[in-house]
């Protein structure tokens, strides 16, 4: 399967800085968040790079925030909530 080389690109750069065992933890989480088939070649090859000595672990590696879980929320259940923390709140 060929990849969007451009988009690859753009990707591993992003991903070269984060360290190696962010990346894979990222890539092992890939079955619950999927990622596109050019976000996983990007990983890789940042990866492959690092053991190869192409490319360096980066010096202050940068983290992804933590993501809040997400759940679906009915328009009923938000506008009750609101209107709940309003009363609350005078």
């Amino acid at each position: 399967m060929s990849h969007d080389r451009d988009l690859v690109d753009t990707i591993k750069a992003r991903f070269a800085r984060k360290s190696s065992a962010e990346l894979q933890k990222s890539v092992q989480a890939n079955e619950r968040e999927p990622w596109s088939p050019e976000a996983l070649a990007a990983a890789d090859e940042v990866r492959q790079d690092r053991k190869t000595g192409r490319a360096q672990e980066p010096l202050a590696p940068q983290k992804e925030p933590p993501q809040l879980p997400s759940f679906p929320v009915s328009p009923d259940l938000a506008v009750g909530s609101l209107a709940a923390f309003s009363w609350n709140s005078q």
